[in-house]
C-alpha cells in the first residue's frame, strides 16, 4: 500500500471484507478469484500488485513483533544498545517469504548507508518514497540510482552491494527477490 488506506475488497462469490491498510503494508493472497476494490476513502487508494504465476503456494508473511525477519542493520546502527538515547540507522528486514521470492523492505535515513546485502536472484526494485541512493558493489563500483516513489525497476541478480542515501530525505525501497 503506498500511503494509508480504507478499501472494501469484493471477492466474486464471497461477503465484502474492509480492510484498513498501513502505509507500506505488504499482504499476501493466493490467486484464483476474480474481485473488485472499492477505496473507502476520501484520498486516492494506491498500491502495487505483484501476481505469482508459480511459487506462491509456499509464500508467508514475517511478523516483526515476534521475529526477526532476516534483519540487516546498517553500518550506523548500534550493536549493543542506544543507553537511552534514539539513534537513526539504515535497516532491511523480511514482509514475506518464499520457497522462490523474499520480500523484503529498507528504510534509510538520510546519509546513512544500509548492510552490504547479495541478491543471487533478480529483483523488483518498488520505490516507497522518492529514491536518491548511491550503489556501491563489491568491486567498489558506483552508480546512483535515482527513482520517483511508485517506480518500479528490474534488477538482474548476482549483486553483492551496499546503498546509502545520498538525498536530503528518508529512503524507502521493497525488493521482490525472484530465487531459483
Amino acid at each position: 500500500a503506498l500511503g494509508a488506506s480504507s478499501v472494501e475488497n469484493d471477492v466474486l462469490g464471497k461477503p465484502p471484507v474492509q480492510l484498513q491498510l498501513r502505509d507500506r503494508e505488504a499482504r499476501f493472497a493466493k490467486g484464483g478469484f476474480a474481485h473488485v476494490a472499492k477505496n473507502l476513502a476520501e484520498r486516492p487508494f494506491r498500491n502495487v500488485t505483484v501476481e505469482l504465476l508459480k511459487g506462491g503456494d509456499s509464500v508467508a508473511p514475517c511478523d516483526r513483533t515476534k521475529e526477526n525477519c532476516g534483519l540487516q542493520l546498517g553500518p550506523d546502527c548500534p550493536r549493543y544498545g542506544t543507553m537511552g538515547r534514539l539513534v537513526a540507522c539504515g535497516f532491511s528486514y523480511q514482509l514475506l517469504v518464499g520457497k522462490n521470492l523474499e520480500v523484503r523492505q529498507t528504510d534509510i535515513p538520510p546519509g546513512l548507508s544500509g548492510a552490504q546485502h547479495t541478491h543471487t536472484g533478480p529483483h523488483l526494485a518498488i520505490a516507497l518514497t522518492d529514491l536518491d541512493l548511491r550503489s556501491v558493489d563489491s568491486h567498489g563500483n558506483s552508480r546512483e540510482v535515482h527513482q520517483h516513489a511508485d517506480e518500479i525497476g528490474w534488477v538482474p541478480g548476482g549483486i553483492t552491494h551496499t546503498l546509502t542515501n545520498i538525498g536530503a530525505k528518508p529512503a524507502s525501497i521493497v525488493t521482490i527477490e525472484f530465487n531459483q
